[in-house]
């Protein structure tokens, strides 16, 4: 199994390049949206362990990581994470377990605020945009330091087939 996450700030393009990747990509390819706050850290902890039961034939795509979007929204939209875990065991509760590649969708926050504007958001999210797209910097520094496998996407320079032959090339190097 391999996991494909595909995380970012709103507006970075994220569901955009999950449908061209599911068009993609092999039909041995699942889906899973992570788009709504989990209710508690247990939730957190199921969805995880269900992601790390996923068959060995499979690679699942994540719209978004409970356990990375719960530290950047929760934190900031609520003032507080559901979860405690540090750098090191985010990413290892995110990458280590079965082979992993974080797709950061990231745009310029000049570019996100525009898109912002065009397609209802979570409440806060606008306001914010600068403290979530920052957090998100740092976090996926801090992961890259912990030995997490990354790939920024910027849909304004990056050809979606270039990303997905990129993924598609992760994926065979899971399987051998």
């Amino acid at each position: 199994m391999s996991l494909i996450i595909v995380e970012g700030p709103d507006g970075a393009g994220k569901t955009s390049l999950i449908k061209q990747l599911r068009q993609q990509l092999p039909h041995y390819t699942w889906l899973m949206s992570s788009n709504s706050k989990p209710a508690s850290s247990e939730q957190i902890g199921e969805v995880t362990r269900w992601i790390n039961r996923v068959p060995e034939d499979v690679t699942l795509i994540t719209d978004r990581h409970p356990i990375i979007s719960e530290y950047v929204y929760g934190t900031i939209i609520r003032g507080f994470c559901k979860h405690s875990l540090t750098f090191r065991e985010m990413t290892v509760e995110t990458t280590f377990i079965v082979p992993t590649l974080i797709v950061h969708c990231n745009l310029p926050i000049e570019d996100l605020r525009d898109n912002l504007t065009k397609t209802q958001q979570m409440a806060g999210v606008s306001n914010h945009i600068g403290q979530i797209y920052d957090t998100y910097q740092t976090l996926f520094t801090k992961m890259e330091e912990c030995g997490a496998r990354i790939i920024p996407y910027n849909y304004k320079k990056t050809e979606s087939i270039e990303i997905t032959h990129y993924i598609m090339d992760f994926i065979e190097e899971s399987v051998l």
